[in-house]
């Protein structure tokens, strides 16, 4: 789990994370394999049994957050790091961070289009090819 990855979505286009124009304060969007630098992701665990940790772009200091996260919040690339949750199930992962309340809000693409933010919500229960998703798979770099 510790290094380089891109993020991919399991809806059928496999539409995979990135830092919109590569740039800080910009969103987390999903968008079609480019391999370019603002779709790698370096997960910074403390050590490779960890289940929270920073998420890091390019292996720079642009990190990913959810700074007092609530429902509906799009997930950042700025110079703070929030520390996220991984969670596996089966092949896939969900990544998530908590809420003030303790609540878990999970990376989740509401369409399978290129350019749509990856927003925080609720756990959903995935019903159809065109439901929402939150379950991503971690591809090596």
């Amino acid at each position: 789990m510790i290094g380089k990855k891109y993020i991919r979505s399991s809806l059928p286009s496999g539409l995979f994370a990135e830092l919109k124009d590569g740039k800080v304060d910009h969103p987390i969007i999903a968008n079609k394999f480019a391999g370019e630098d603002r779709q790698q992701f370096n997960f910074r665990l403390p050590a490779e049994s960890a289940k929270r940790g920073k998420i890091s772009v390019k292996n720079e200091n642009i990190f990913l957050s959810s700074f007092e996260p609530d429902v509906g919040d799009n997930i950042q690339g700025t110079g703070a790091a929030s520390k996220y949750y991984i969670e596996y199930v089966g092949d896939f992962v969900k990544i998530y961070v908590k809420d003030e309340t303790g609540v878990p809000l999970y990376w989740t693409l509401s369409d399978d289009v290129a350019g749509t933010e990856i927003a925080l919500t609720p756990e959903v229960v995935r019903s159809g090819p065109t439901s929402a998703n939150q379950l991503w798979t971690l591809v090596q770099v």
